[in-house]
């Protein structure tokens, strides 16, 4: 999406983008420039009203943040390898049925370097960010080594950081999720 090109213009007071992607429409006000801009959907939205401004007598939008968006580069291609490794094993382990009868799984691919690109929307277009993994329960509370529980809100931190330096509020998503909670939890310290 980043390198497609959309033509915008205005009509009376308002800017219109043009639709070549079928998803995307986007209108808002432009004082005092009469004239069309071609350029990246990035580009475009850096010029126009911020979304969340346009519906702040009446809620706050808001949009679920991964904490993908935040990793630097080492830890995004961490990411890729344990992806990768998950890929193989399942791919090693499929077993066909009647709806998957043979395995045709996309293979992962590396995250782009530097800020990944949904990151300036995130900051820019909501007034709102919600943690969409970061402070589930498997993100912040863990087994250590040790077999002992102990928190880790790094990552939950590091979106509350970016929330905070954006101007914007953050809620949690879920402390509890069916299948991002340690197998621990269901289980007596005897396995059963």
């Amino acid at each position: 999406m980043k390198n497609k090109k959309f033509i915008v213009k205005k009509q009376n007071e308002n800017v219109v983008v043009g639709n070549r992607l079928p998803h995307i429409e986007i209108s808002t006000t432009i004082k005092n420039n009469p004239r069309y801009y071609s350029g990246s959907l990035y580009t475009i939205i850096k010029i126009m009203k911020k979304l969340f401004e346009s519906y702040k007598d009446y809620f706050r939008v808001g949009a679920a943040v991964s904490g993908i968006l935040l990793m630097n580069d080492e830890e995004k291609a961490g990411l890729y390898d344990f992806m990768k490794a998950r890929y193989e094993n399942f791919k090693k382990n499929f077993k066909p049925t009647p709806e998957f009868p043979e395995f045709k799984f996309p293979e992962p691919k590396p995250f782009p370097k530097g800020d990944m690109p949904d990151k300036e929307l995130a900051a820019n277009q909501f007034n709102l960010v919600v943690a969409e993994n970061e402070c589930k329960m498997d993100s912040i509370y863990r087994l250590g080594p040790d077999g002992k529980p102990f928190f880790d809100f790094k990552a939950a931190d590091r979106l509350r950081d970016f929330a905070k330096k954006n101007g914007q509020d953050m809620r949690w998503h879920t402390l509890v999720w069916h299948n991002q909670s340690p197998d621990w939890i269901f289980k007596n310290a005897d396995g059963s």
